[in-house]
């Protein structure tokens, strides 16, 4: 697929078929997503592939009290918990920060990771969703992180059942500004 056409045509899938995601998809996947840029190449971003009666009992776990997130959890292929590293992105070897934005990077390096991985996914026909709604310390308990490592996202992955028409998106002069 074309990259504007694959980065145009993304959309966030929240219903999936029953059918499964093979574990060579997801190899796949990560192999692609760990291309994506991090601060000064620290590649800091780590997944986590749940799928069947653990990916259950993991979204019952860290989704229960936001039932559509749980059950989107439950219904797609695989849940990828996407976990980063903390204190690296943004900061020196002896751990001073490098930029007055600090921690600010491990997100950034987070999400432009979770961004390539959907976009692997949609060129390789899955459906994808990125989801911030859940129990972030219930999520690092049931994967067992160590203390410097943090749950920056969990996604959705599997096969598509529904086709949702893209969202309004602004002009590109309410977003655009020209500094002379």
């Amino acid at each position: 697929m074309e990259t504007l056409k694959c980065i145009e045509t993304r959309r966030s899938i929240r219903k999936y078929a029953a059918r499964p995601v093979d574990a060579e998809t997801v190899r796949a996947l990560i192999r692609t997503a760990s291309m994506a840029p991090s601060w000064k190449n620290s590649q800091t971003v780590r997944y986590y592939a749940l799928d069947s009666a653990r990916k259950d009992a993991f979204a019952e776990a860290c989704c229960g009290v936001y039932a559509n997130n749980c059950a989107r959890a439950k219904a797609c292929g695989v849940l990828v918990a996407l976990v980063t590293e903390r204190g690296i992105s943004g900061y020196d070897p002896d751990g001073t920060a490098s930029t007055p934005l600090g921690s600010h990077w491990e997100s950034f390096d987070a999400g432009i990771a979770a961004q390539t991985l959907c976009l692997a996914a949609h060129d390789m026909g899955l459906g994808s969703l990125i989801m911030g709604i859940y129990d972030p310390q219930k999520a690092a308990e049931e994967l067992e992180l160590p203390e410097n490592m943090q749950v920056s996202a969990l996604i959705c992955l599997g096969w598509a059942d529904e086709e949702p028409a893209a969202r309004p998106r602004k002009s590109v002069d309410s977003l655009l500004t020209w500094v002379k």
